[in-house]
């Protein structure tokens, strides 16, 4: 019978998950931001996915008792070291456009551990990446 598997045989680090939603409509601000962290602070473990957003700090019209419209955002997860993760999240924050008046928002939570992951020499960058 084999031994049961334990999350301290696999080498890995402490890391901080930094999540934000991106109020950019269509514009795919998100896109140009990933890439900005990779070529600028070498982070590589990173997703975004669209989302629909509702804000109760943003003015709408609606009937008493109704929710205002959602409206297209973006939802970026970047999982970056506790040694990063201030640096990470205040270049997200300057850059996403999240100091600006409904321009979404960020945070920063502990991951409670990531793997080591690092692309190998020599492979290309995604089609249209460019």
């Amino acid at each position: 019978m084999s031994e049961p598997f334990r999350i301290s045989d696999i080498e890995g680090e402490a890391c901080k998950l930094i999540v934000c939603i991106i109020m950019d409509s269509d514009k795919r601000q998100d896109l140009a931001l990933l890439k900005r962290l990779r070529s600028e602070k070498n982070v590589i473990r990173a997703t975004t996915a669209p989302c629909l957003s509702s804000s109760i700090l943003v003015e709408a019209k609606t009937r008493p008792g109704k929710l205002p419209e959602p409206v297209l955002a973006r939802h970026l997860q970047i999982l970056v070291s506790e040694a990063e993760a201030d640096d990470v999240f205040d270049f997200v924050c300057e850059n996403a456009g999240i100091d600006k008046y409904g321009g979404g928002g960020a945070l920063v939570m502990p991951a409670p551990f990531g793997t080591m992951y690092r692309l190998p020499e020599g492979v290309p960058d995604e089609p249209g990446a460019d």
